[in-house]
């Protein structure tokens, strides 16, 4: 944190609890950045009654008491009555017999009542120098049902308690004596060690991540929203401020460029990305993670999730192509991932071809995106070309008929083969989709396109297409993880 040294931070007892450490690191990346001085009292005990207090901002122009909660389910409650979680369509559990909202008054008062005896000043100044809030960091989750906000208390997530610290008082108590305050309650200044060596193994692996998808990543171009308003960057900022996500659309509409650009912006505000292909699960979340942290960290999997666990950082799964999740495993796949959710406290952001039905963990907001439109493929292709499409070009753009076409049809229009567009464009896909296989494996692919096209067949026979492709079969492993071929019920 740039600004650090302004902040000054007690800590009363060790804090254990996931949510509070992350919502700590918030807090304090936040008051960072804002450049605001700020004392920040975190897990100490207050009053006769030996209140557990999570924390006590105080700003030079407020103070507010914060209750901090972690759901990572929906949850129902008002103003009375005891609070539930909603577990799904017909199950709900009571979140024991303290309603949250008086829960959090009764420690903002605690702590009004407490610095108006340590600072000697009347009941009326003391309350009135004190805000309280609820936050249900880092968001509340989708489909939860809340109170709304009233003069006493503050309810949302982590982007409504940074609105209320940016509100002044009209009579704030000093920083000084909130300094004063928490070291009277026994906290200890705790500002220059707190979180740091863990934060720094990840810090470096956010560094390594983001270096390697800008070395990695074409040129970006924003993809085709189907709701208005809609930008990467607006999407980015959801995340960050605690959202799931679901990104929908059809095969070859750029879903995937767009999981990796969102994955590269919440890095960047530092928030740690793990993404994973759903093609690619075999019964265990393990390996995918292993292999996922592995490009960019040296740690092992278990003392990185230790280093988020203890810094307080957040992590985002993002997981690509749930669509193409082996049909049979499915269901552990949505169970490994509910189990990093709840265990961890990871939260998921989801690509797919079409809205599943995920558990309410798992549920995201759904973002559509199109394929692209002449316009728009214009765009992408100038992109990869790094120069604008010149008169006798634009004819081409009629065969593009997704995302995924347009590099490739870059490529072909950087050739010199004047060769029909369509084969071209064709024969530049299949070799992009299947560039691990040697030449020979293209032109027994073309002879099989031939013989299939002058019998006006979409399929053939085992073997007659072993016939053509003979000596192959290993190479053509390629072709069919791409989608290029198949083989299903004794036919090619």
């Amino acid at each position: 944190m740039g600004e650090s040294s302004k902040i000054d931070l007690f800590v009363g007892r060790q804090i254990d609890n996931g949510t509070e450490r992350r919502l700590l690191r918030r807090l304090l990346t936040h008051l960072g950045h804002q450049g605001t001085e700020a004392v920040v009292i975190a897990n100490v005990v207050v009053g006769y009654d030996k209140r557990q207090i999570d924390f006590i901002v105080a700003t030079a122009s407020t103070a507010v008491v914060v209750e901090a909660k972690g759901y990572s389910y929906p949850v129902h409650g008002g103003l009375n009555g005891p609070w539930r979680l909603q577990l799904g369509e017909a199950r709900e559990r009571p979140l024991g017999r303290t309603n949250p909202y008086y829960q959090a008054l009764d420690c903002r008062y605690a702590v009004s009542d407490a610095i108006t005896e340590y600072a000697r000043l009347s009941s009326d100044e003391g309350k009135a120098a004190v805000r309280g809030a609820l936050c249900l960091f880092p968001s509340p989750v989708e489909g939860s049902k809340l109170p709304p906000s009233d003069f006493k208390l503050r309810i949302g997530g982590i982007t409504e308690l940074e609105a209320l610290l940016a509100e002044p008082l009209p009579k704030p108590i000093p920083l000084a004596m909130w300094r004063e305050f928490a070291k009277a309650l026994g906290a200890q200044e705790d500002s220059r060690t707190f979180l740091a060596p863990a934060a720094a193994i990840v810090d470096d692996y956010i560094a390594a991540l983001v270096d390697l998808h800008r070395a990695t990543s074409g040129p970006y171009v924003e993809p085709l929203f189907e709701a208005s308003g809609v930008t990467t960057a607006t999407l980015a900022r959801r995340l960050a401020d605690g959202a799931q996500l679901h990104i929908y659309g059809g095969s070859g509409s750029g879903k995937s460029v767009l999981v990796n650009a969102l994955a590269t912006k919440v890095a960047e505000a530092g928030i740690a990305p793990i993404t994973i292909n759903a093609r690619a699960f075999s019964g265990e979340l393990a390996p995918l993670l292993k292999r996922a942290v592995a490009t960019s960290t040296a740690r092992t999997l278990t003392e990185f999730f230790d280093a988020l666990a203890s810094s307080g950082r957040e992590a985002i799964l993002f997981v690509d192509g749930l669509n193409e999740c082996p049909a049979t495993r499915v269901v552990e796949l949505l169970g490994a991932l509910q189990a990093a959710r709840l265990r961890f406290g990871f939260r998921v952001l989801t690509a797919s071809q079409g809205v599943p039905t995920l558990p309410r963990t798992l549920d995201g907001v759904p973002i559509q995106v199109r394929h692209p439109d002449r316009e728009h493929a214009r765009r992408l292709v100038e992109a990869h070309l790094g120069r604008a499409l010149r008169a006798p070009e634009e004819p081409a753009l009629d065969i593009v008929g997704t995302a995924h076409d347009c590099p490739v049809l870059s490529a072909v229009l950087q050739g010199s083969a004047n060769t029909d567009g369509r084969y071209a464009l064709y024969a530049a896909f299949a070799r992009e989709r299947g560039k691990v296989a040697p030449r020979s494996v293209h032109e027994a692919l073309s002879e099989l396109a031939h013989e299939m096209r002058g019998s006006f067949v979409s399929t053939l026979p085992f073997a007659g297409a072993e016939r053509i492709l003979a000596g192959h079969a290993g190479d053509l492993e390629a072709f069919f993880e791409s989608g290029l071929v198949a083989k299903d019920a004794g036919l090619f």
